[in-house]
């Protein structure tokens, strides 16, 4: 059998306060027995109590009477009865004699309680219980006398003797498993038996017992000396002071006050028993619910794996931006570039640099656009347009003119000089460095002294002669140098400014795009790993809490 501390150990584990604290306080020798009067109603309960007081107290009446549980406690060292109404919380409310006896007669969750002086009938330590009539009137009645039986130790069954044998109220009354416990301690009182002669009472009292003999046997109770807890009373001579109380006194004295010890680790078995009882639907009901929520883990990691798809459809969905961006990029800085053909080898330095100052305001603008467009966000994702590196080619432009010329004169003077031009006019050439020459500039010199040489002894010829035929075929070459030079250069500028900003662009979306994104990622999977770890972990606990449960409910059903 379970011991009380191995109880007590479980309720401490499963944090049960509430039972724990009603165990502890069940070993208290100075406990109040309750020993319930009980019978059909107007079987002479209430006179019997009466009775016992010594005084008529209670109401009693040929009709059902008391409509609640009344409380009657023998206290040594009372002087006086107290009158109070004690509601579900345990709170004990004063009230007069008049309010108390109106609390009888009506229905009330409230328990009426007296407080009284101890006499040979009403012992102290124990508490005399007068409940509605079990055949009530009123089924609450009723309800309320069976509500209470768990909590009574013993009984005294009171029956009208002019009913003869056992009612079938009282059979009912006794095969109920909360009687069950208290069979052996109840005194049955066979009332008003002053309407009846003495040899009636003793044929009544003699079949009486030998029915519930009877009857017992066949619910398979057995009680000792049963023939001496059987009395016939009248309540009303006693309290005429026609009758003496020694018969009551002795059995009360051997059903309940002798055998109190008994009754009182009885109590105290029934008592761990229900409480064990309490704690086992508690504890079945935690491991029910000790069952790992599953749904709640999928969610999570759904949400995770959600995220982590987005974040790579979000990686791929900005490559391709980007990769689709390139050709709108070329194009933006082509459009922006090209005319520069045309209008740079017409423009002076100075004039060259508020073109490139204006071209790099204008790339700046539409390459933002495009990027907010394409991107999307708050229009705060900008890049640079090197302007360092239009200058430089402004640079470089600037130099093709003096180059031009006399890349252009050296080639016309090789070409010349291959036609028989004598050596004092090729003389005052400028010199050029070959490495600069290329077929094109040779054939440029070429078709240009092919020109001269054609004019010869022509009007068109002594012109020619005459404006200086070298500086005249010098700037002709020079211009035409620079055109094919310059339309090469923005060419080549047209790639570097776009892959520059390519670049930029990259940059941008690998730090604040693809690296958070990356980190988002990583963090993603890391919550996904943590939460699978989390999942085993908690199914583990919960296994082994549930086998914790387990036993402690067979440790507490064999209590």
């Amino acid at each position: 059998m379970t011991t009380t501390n191995s109880i007590a150990s479980i309720l401490e584990r499963h944090n049960f306060t509430d039972l724990l604290a009603r165990l502890t306080t069940l070993d208290d020798n100075q406990r109040q027995l309750m020993i319930g009067v009980l019978g059909e109603f107007s079987s002479g309960k209430s006179t019997l109590i009466n009775a016992m007081l010594g005084k008529k107290l209670l109401p009693a009446l040929v009709k059902p009477t008391t409509a609640r549980i009344t409380e009657i406690y023998p206290i040594k060292g009372q002087e006086k009865q107290e009158f109070y109404l004690r509601d579900s919380s345990g709170n004990l409310r004063p009230v007069s004699a008049l309010d108390f006896d109106d609390a009888l007669l009506t229905t009330g969750s409230d328990v009426a309680i007296v407080k009284t002086a101890p006499n040979e009938l009403m012992h102290d330590g124990y508490c005399i219980v007068d409940t509605p009539g079990l055949a009530s009137l009123e089924d609450t009645h009723t309800d309320i006398t069976f509500g209470y039986l768990p909590f009574i130790d013993g009984a005294i069954v009171c029956q009208d003797i002019n009913k003869g044998g056992m009612t079938a109220s009282l059979k009912s009354f006794l095969e109920k498993p909360e009687v069950r416990p208290f069979i052996g301690r109840i005194a049955f009182f066979l009332t008003l038996s002053d309407s009846k002669p003495p040899s009636a009472i003793a044929d009544i009292r003699k079949h009486y017992c030998t029915e519930l003999a009877e009857f017992l046997v066949r619910i398979g109770v057995e009680v000792e000396v049963l023939d001496e807890r059987v009395l016939a009373v009248s309540s009303k001579a006693i309290l005429d002071g026609q009758a003496s109380t020694e018969n009551i006194a002795k059995i009360i004295q051997d059903t309940f006050v002798n055998p109190r010890q008994q009754i009182v680790a009885d109590r105290i078995t029934v008592e761990q028993r229900r409480i064990a009882g309490e704690a086992i639907s508690r504890l079945h009901m935690m491991r029910d619910n000790l069952i790992l929520d599953r749904a709640k883990y999928a969610e999570r990691r759904s949400e995770i794996n959600d995220e982590l798809q987005r974040l790579e459809m979000d990686k791929k969905r900005v490559k391709r931006i980007l990769d689709e961006m390139h050709p709108a990029l070329k194009e933006i800085v082509s459009s922006q570039l090209i005319p520069l053909k045309l209008l740079l080898p017409k423009q002076s330095t100075s004039e060259m640099s508020a073109t490139f100052t204006a071209v790099s305001a204008d790339l700046q603008i539409q390459v933002s656009a495009l990027i907010k467009k394409r991107l999307g966000g708050d229009g705060e994702i900008q890049v640079q347009v090197n302007e360092s590196q239009l200058q430089a080619a402004l640079s470089k432009l600037d130099g093709f003119i003096d180059m031009g010329k006399t890349v252009g004169t050296a080639a016309l003077a090789m070409a010349l000089a291959a036609h028989g031009v004598p050596p004092q006019v090729l003389g005052t050439l400028p010199e050029a460095e070959p490495d600069l020459l290329e077929a094109t500039d040779v054939a440029d010199g070429v078709m240009v002294a092919s020109v001269v040489n054609m004019s010869k002894g022509s009007r068109l010829g002594d012109v020619i002669r005459q404006v200086n035929p070298i500086e005249w075929a010098g700037n002709f070459a020079s211009r035409h140098f620079k055109e094919k030079e310059i339309s090469q250069e923005i060419n080549r500028l047209i790639a570097a400014v776009t892959n520059s900003i390519q670049d930029q662009l990259s940059e941008y979306t690998a730090m604040q795009i693809f690296d958070p994104a990356e980190k988002a990622l990583m963090s993603a999977k890391i919550q996904l790993d943590g939460l699978i770890s989390e999942e085993k972990q908690e199914d583990t606990t919960l296994a082994t809490k549930r086998v914790e449960v387990a036993n402690d409910i067979l440790t507490l059903s064999i209590s």
